[in-house]
């Protein structure tokens, strides 16, 4: 059942090192007594050490059923205009020696029939959804977490929902996920977890601030160094040469970094086998006009990209109200990109000398003439 190394070593001046000792068809409830010695004594210390090993039977839970008529009040996608969509008739159990409760997930068929627009397959077994208020209960006393959960779907960017039975769907913001600046804790005052109000019997997780598209929270982007390439910006009347990202959880998502404000990154979908260029909608610029944000996004069908990967977006900005909707256009650009070419790569190639003997007219920054 045991598998000892032959030997084992000390590093030099060390007077402890690591011994991996491995097991297998070991049964649970059971205790092993173990004895370890080394075959020709040492003059170091102990040669023998005898010590218990115990596989602990599974700690199980049991489930009891306390509600079959509760009420989901869903806002998963309500950046999409799926607002307060109610869920009847949710079976809601708790276990019996610990401060959990859970519900199967009531984003079935029916759900996505009517907000999805997708077919599970015949055999999916949907999860339990697990409101747990045991995890953290140090550290965030009364407060409900829920542990990533893959609930049979996924959405990318720019094409929608599409079933994947592995995809981390839902689950609280603390707890799962993680800023520039690390882990959000279980204690985080900005993505608190949920809380249950015993008066009226109900639970509350999410800030309905919290259900805006965030892209920097919800995307892990790496430097894509190939990339890089010249942008020329009709809005800003200047060109310079602008780094690009791509998302680790979604292959054809990118952003431009810090592309007319510091630190505010604007995103895109670029699939690059089909040939389509995307955007999503509502994106701050991290511009303003007497203190009202602008917001960029793609006018419908107009950005493309040609054979020598030169993006040209048709860009649209505009301010919107408390709800998103767009409520005034301030203006429409092109912007171009050269995706990992620099400025001379604007030449066209197979001229002569001749195409370009003329009058030219020529700015000139510093100095009276050329």
């Amino acid at each position: 059942m045991f598998t000892v190394p032959s030997k084992v070593s000390f590093d030099d001046g060390k007077v402890d090192t690591v011994m991996v000792l491995s097991y297998q068809n070991l049964v649970r409830g059971t205790k092993y007594a173990i004895t370890l010695s080394f075959a020709d004594g040492t003059p170091y210390g102990r040669s023998e050490v005898t010590f218990n090993v115990l596989y602990p039977e599974p700690m199980l839970e049991e489930w009891e059923v306390i509600s079959e008529e509760a009420v989901l009040v869903d806002n998963l996608f309500s950046m999409y205009e799926v607002s307060d969509y109610y869920i009847y008739d949710i079976t809601v159990e708790k276990e019996k020696t610990t401060n959990k409760y859970r519900f199967k997930s009531p984003y079935n068929q029916a759900y996505a029939n009517n907000v999805l627009g997708i077919t599970f397959p015949a055999d999916f077994e949907f999860p339990y959804i697990v409101l747990d208020g045991e995890t953290y209960k140090n550290e965030a006393p009364d407060k409900y977490y829920i542990a990533s959960t893959a609930l049979g779907f996924k959405m990318t960017a720019g094409a929608g929902p599409s079933f994947d039975a592995e995809w981390n769907t839902f689950g609280s913001v603390a707890g799962n996920l993680k800023t520039g600046d690390g882990p959000i804790p279980p204690t985080s005052a900005q993505y608190p977890l949920g809380e249950y109000d015993k008066s009226v019997k109900k639970f509350d997780f999410l800030d309905p601030t919290l259900m805006s598209p965030d892209y920097d929270r919800d995307y892990t982007c790496a430097p894509l160094e190939d990339a890089t390439g010249y942008f020329t910006s009709e809005i800003a009347g200047e060109s310079w040469m602008q780094d690009v990202e791509q998302a680790e959880e979604d292959p054809t998502f990118f952003r431009f970094t810090s592309l007319y404000v510091k630190d505010v990154h604007i995103y895109f979908n670029y699939d690059a086998e089909k040939g389509t260029l995307t955007m999503p909608s509502l994106q701050p610029t991290g511009m303003t006009t007497f203190g009202n944000t602008v917001y960029v996004e793609a006018v419908p069908g107009e950005s493309t990209v040609d054979k020598d990967n030169k993006f040209t977006f048709a860009f649209s900005f505009y301010l919107a109200d408390k709800d998103g909707k767009k409520i005034a256009e301030l203006m429409q650009a092109t912007e171009t990109f050269l995706w990992g070419r620099g400025p001379l790569d604007q030449l066209q190639k197979g001229k002569k000398i001749d195409d370009y003997v003329g009058t030219w007219a020529v700015p000139v920054t510093d100095g009276d003439g050329l």
